[in-house]
């Protein structure tokens, strides 16, 4: 595992990688200023620049839009009283009122805060749910995967709150697909399923 994390510490301290880390970094704050754009948007907007290049430039492209636009949107949500993506939609409801009464400092500052904490907390509990998560992962195959799948689409009607005849209706859909997918499933790898010719 240290191999591993060695290997991908030297190819993001290579100078290019740190370029395009940074220009992902600088296009997600810029962008995440905008009132109603946030991540989705800075990654969609970065997508025709990195479309064709290698896998690892991409990648860090992305990883500064998503992780960098969410702190941007605190600004506009709090002084302007606009969320600019369902993360800072909450910070509206307390940060904005205390914007009106003259402590927008104390409320960015709050939320930088919180933000910085709770990175910094999800960081240490993935780097240490590694050793304990890969095994399990790695011993998902198609059938374990399948039964994701057909959780997730049988139980999604149930969350949007649908009448039960509609949500009947999507679950059987979502079985049929499932059981389409299974029928024609390949082993874990990264062959496609498909094909079209």
């Amino acid at each position: 595992m240290w191999d591993s994390a060695w290997i991908a510490l030297g190819k993001f301290l290579d100078p290019l990688h740190l370029a395009y880390l940074l220009f992902g970094v600088a296009e997600g704050i810029f962008v995440g200023l905008l009132p109603g754009m946030g991540g989705v948007a800075s990654v969609a907007i970065l997508l025709p620049f990195i479309y064709g290049l290698n896998p690892t430039p991409p990648w860090l492209s992305w990883s500064g839009p998503w992780r960098w636009s969410t702190p941007p949107n605190t600004i506009t949500a709090v002084l302007i009283g606009v969320p600019s993506s369902s993360a800072s939609a909450t910070t509206v409801l307390d940060g904005h009122p205390m914007a009106m009464q003259g402590q927008a400092a104390r409320a960015l500052s709050a939320a930088f805060l919180s933000s910085l904490i709770g990175g910094f907390i999800g960081v240490l509990a993935l780097t240490l749910s590694i050793p304990i998560a890969r095994p399990l992962v790695l011993s998902f195959g198609s059938p374990e995967l399948f039964v994701l799948c057909l959780m997730g689409s049988v139980s999604q009607p149930s969350f949007q709150g649908m009448p039960r005849s509609r949500g009947l209706h999507q679950r059987r859909s979502a079985c049929l697909s499932e059981r389409s997918e299974w029928l024609r499933a390949w082993p874990t790898t990264a062959s496609p399923s498909t094909r079209f010719t």
